[in-house]
């Protein structure tokens, strides 16, 4: 891999198959700040999108369920795990996901939401 004018070699401890991947991984443009509020909304929800349909996808590959909520006219999704721990069966764990006030928001979040709700075993609120 080449950053700048420096070669960077890949680690050798890696699979063939994993080296493959970096060998081949190619360095992202720079994207230029948005500048304006509706600029920023375009950029966040082209960012957004490749993580939405992998998010719902997660939640049914992992027996999860969720529903699409407003709170306060904030957008939020109630995570049911596919099993629900005794210990939390009348909590509710509330977390805010801090990257989706700017990217990570959306369907994308789930991924996130679902992964904490199975883990812990209790129905989860995240916004």
């Amino acid at each position: 891999m080449t950053v700048g004018e420096r070669t960077i070699p890949a680690p050798a401890a890696l699979s063939p198959e994993k080296l493959k991947v970096v060998k081949e991984r190619k360095i992202p443009p720079v994207i230029p700040a948005p500048k304006t509020r509706q600029e920023w909304l375009e950029l966040q929800k082209l960012f957004d999108a490749p993580g939405d349909e992998p998010g719902r996808k997660g939640a049914e590959y992992n027996g999860a369920t969720y529903e699409v909520r407003k709170i306060a006219g904030v957008r939020t999704y109630l995570i049911t795990p596919r099993k629900i721990d005794k210990r939390f069966a009348d909590r509710v764990l509330v977390h805010t996901h801090g990257g989706a006030w700017v990217f990570g928001g959306g369907d994308a979040a789930l991924r996130e939401a679902v992964w904490l709700a199975n883990g812990v075993g209790v129905c989860k609120s995240t916004w």
